[in-house]
């Protein structure tokens, strides 16, 4: 089980209980280098050819998405182009593997990357026109065809005050 955690990735083994192994996206807390902040987004290559996963964190940074292998503690290589906005999720294309998508907080765009080419750039940008900038996270799903559908949720909800007497 991978989960995200600040300047990490931790691993479980679900098998047995205890602590995991802690994989860090940064050789230190002080260093600029690497994959900063929460680690908000995880997603894996949907290949069973593949150790290849990303990575997003929440530090609203040019650089906030990166592929790592399962078999080296380095990051493989960043992704940039994206809004400087923390990474809310991650998702790969299980009929075109080498295709990821990322949406942003507060963005109402969905990016596209093809991992064969230069990540400088997003490949495609997806834009929802009935999202406004507000706090609700845009998700979406990539279905078994490789089709793309999206919703939005609110992750908090704020209560009305009573009207003044």
């Amino acid at each position: 089980l991978y989960c995200g955690f600040l300047d990490a990735i931790e691993v479980f083994d679900v098998s047995r209980p205890g602590s995991g192994t802690r994989l860090p996206t940064t050789p230190s807390r002080k260093s600029k280098d690497g994959l900063k902040g929460i680690i908000s987004a995880l997603a894996f290559v949907p290949s069973h050819t593949s150790d290849l996963y990303a990575a997003g964190s929440l530090s609203p940074t040019p650089s906030n998405t990166a592929l790592f292998s399962s078999t080296q503690p380095e990051p493989v290589m960043f992704v940039s182009g994206a809004p400087r906005a923390g990474v809310t999720q991650i998702q790969f294309n299980p009929a075109a593997p080498h295709l990821m998508y990322t949406a942003h907080r507060r963005h109402a765009t969905i990016y596209a990357w093809d991992l064969r080419t230069h990540l400088d750039a997003p490949l495609a940008a997806y834009t929802l026109t009935h999202a406004a900038l507000t706090n609700q996270k845009i998700k979406f799903d990539v279905d078994l065809g490789g089709r793309a559908g999206t919703y939005t949720y609110s992750t908090s909800m704020t209560p009305k005050r009573p009207p003044h007497p």
